[in-house]
């Protein structure tokens, strides 16, 4: 599993009393020496990484352990997505390449996934994934695609995207997301995309917290 990791969060909230826009972009792409660059920096955890020198489209990027060596919270990134006033929304993209030798029918291992776990309980995550079987996979406490995540055309060696878009509102029914989920082919520069879903649930605790913890 060789992932290019060149995330980038985006923030924007719209508060009650004013429409009020923050962004923020954090690129992990600044890999100046193999045992400083700001993936060590930003990122806690990231045990068994091993870093490579640029070849991508991107910069240079990390090739993880297997999955089922440590599970889905290393490493982990945390941020101030949202600050709890409704209608506030974030967006999350990591670039990979799609090693077809690597992810295997056997055990838990996807191409690559991000997650997204609020600070007060990691139960109420939401995550987006390219499974071993190709498929765009997205789930959450209380909702998941299984009856409707598309087949991805992926090709072996090829670099693609994945986006996870998430949209809180609050209304008098409780608070409630929206999940975008979006695969782009970038391997030729333009991203291109190739397969989308969304889907939402209620949930108290996820669109109000305002530190969530990126992991992928």
């Amino acid at each position: 599993m060789k992932n290019l990791f060149t995330l980038v969060v985006l923030l924007s909230a719209i508060t009650a009393h004013a429409q009020t826009y923050v962004s923020k972009t954090v690129t992990f792409d600044e890999n100046t020496m193999p045992n400083y660059n700001d993936y060590m920096i930003w990122f806690s955890g990231g045990i068994g990484y091993t870093y490579q020198m640029p070849v991508g489209p991107m910069s240079g990027y990390v090739i993880p352990p297997d999955t089922n060596q440590w599970g889905n919270g290393n490493p982990a990134y945390c941020s101030k997505y949202v600050g709890g006033n409704g209608w506030d929304s974030c967006v999350t993209t990591i670039d990979f390449l799609y090693d077809s030798t690597a992810v295997t029918a056997e055990g838990f291992d996807r191409a690559v996934s991000l997650w997204l776990n609020p600070s007060a309980d990691w139960n109420h995550y939401v995550y987006a994934a390219v499974t071993k079987n190709k498929k765009l996979e997205m789930s959450s406490w209380g909702w998941n695609n299984a009856a409707t995540s598309p087949t991805l055309a992926l090709q072996h060696m090829h670099w693609y995207r994945l986006k996870l878009s998430v949209q809180f509102i609050s209304g008098f029914a409780g608070w409630m997301f929206i999940a975008n989920g979006y695969v782009y082919d970038v391997n030729g520069g333009t991203p291109t995309l190739i397969a989308f879903d969304s889907g939402g649930a209620n949930d108290e605790v996820l669109p109000t917290d305002d530190a969530i913890t990126v992991s992928f």
